[in-house]
């Protein structure tokens, strides 16, 4: 079979590579746009602490000394795994130099955004099993009331 001498060999390289740093820079607008969104939740704006855990009508509906407690225990859980603030800020880093290098290497930043897709994961486990572990530590009535005020969440959003 012959090629067309006047049809560039790479074309179909730059329109994947093109798909693949669109598909990066929107994952990374909608990670400082979910941060920026998150700031208050995780302790970093004016309402510092007023959500310690992943903010859904669950968290919001626990007391707040619970949820304090609560966001205590993530915290350390994360500190033990080595997640720190340092760590995350290295990572970021390490993502923005793998976005500039030219030439790009899709391979590393796909590294780097699947290593942070796997922290996020972790996090959200380690968020449900602790909530898990205070639901069972409940009485039924105490449950009860924490389902209704999980509804009085609900609706509020549905009223959005």
């Amino acid at each position: 079979m012959e090629t067309n001498p006047q049809t560039p060999p790479r074309r179909r390289w730059v329109g994947i590579a093109l798909s693949l740093s669109l598909a990066l820079n929107l994952l990374i607008i909608g990670a400082i746009g979910g941060g920026l969104i998150m700031r208050d939740k995780w302790g970093h704006g004016p309402r510092a602490g007023h959500e310690a855990i992943a903010g859904g009508p669950l968290t919001r509906a626990l007391e707040p000394e619970d949820r304090r407690k609560l966001g205590r225990e993530l915290r350390r859980i994360r500190r033990d795994r080595g997640a720190t603030r340092e760590t995350r800020q290295a990572a970021v880093a390490t993502l923005l130099d793998a976005l500039r290098a030219v030439p790009f290497d899709a391979q590393s930043a796909a590294a780097q955004l699947a290593a942070s897709r796997d922290g996020l994961a972790r996090d959200a486990a380690d968020a449900h099993a602790l909530l898990i572990r205070h639901l069972a530590g409940m009485t039924d009535a105490q449950r009860a009331a924490f389902a209704d005020r999980v509804e009085e969440q609900l609706a509020k959003r549905r009223r959005r």
